[in-house]
């Protein structure tokens, strides 16, 4: 095995990381947002599973998305996403979902509020998706935390 490759996979991983942590900031933003515009809580933390879609994994519902291709998937999940956000059911689940938590303070209608998303066990490859030179049985638990802070105007929009 070269060098050249063991440094390209060695990158790889730390690229994995990298979007892990730019996703896992996005989720914590989605989340707090629309904790501070005064959403219900259910909302809110489907709020912050949607936000962690790029980090899920393959979707396992609907049947549709299971096998569907890039395309396909492009083309539909924004209506799903729309449609997961908006009902009461559970019509919209990826691989990874059950590994985020959120933590939304409650009570709190005004002020600074502090928002925390968790990421626990966020995959690097597994045995069906390897990494290079197996770099995914290195650290498979790669626990995510990301946190922030917002003013919270709900009260400006809910009597």
């Amino acid at each position: 095995m070269s060098v050249t490759f063991m440094i390209f996979a060695v990158l790889v991983y730390y690229c994995f990381l990298g979007i892990a942590k730019m996703v896992g900031y996005h989720a914590t933003y989605v989340t707090a947002r629309s904790h501070v515009v005064g959403f219900e809580n259910d909302i809110v933390y489907r709020a912050a599973e949607v936000g962690t879609i790029g980090m899920a994994g393959a979707p396992l519902s609907p049947d549709a998305l299971v096998a569907a291709d890039t395309y396909t998937l492009g083309t539909q999940e924004p209506a799903l996403i729309r449609e997961f956000l908006q009902s009461d059911g559970y019509s919209l689940n990826y691989t990874y979902w059950g590994q985020t938590y959120a933590n939304v303070p409650t009570g709190e209608t005004d002020g600074n509020v502090s928002v925390r998303v968790w990421v626990w066990d966020y995959s690097m490859g597994d045995d069906d998706n390897p990494m290079p030179m197996n770099l995914h049985e290195l650290k498979t638990d790669v626990n995510r935390d990301y946190w922030m802070r917002m003013y919270n105007h709900a009260a400006f929009y809910l009597e």
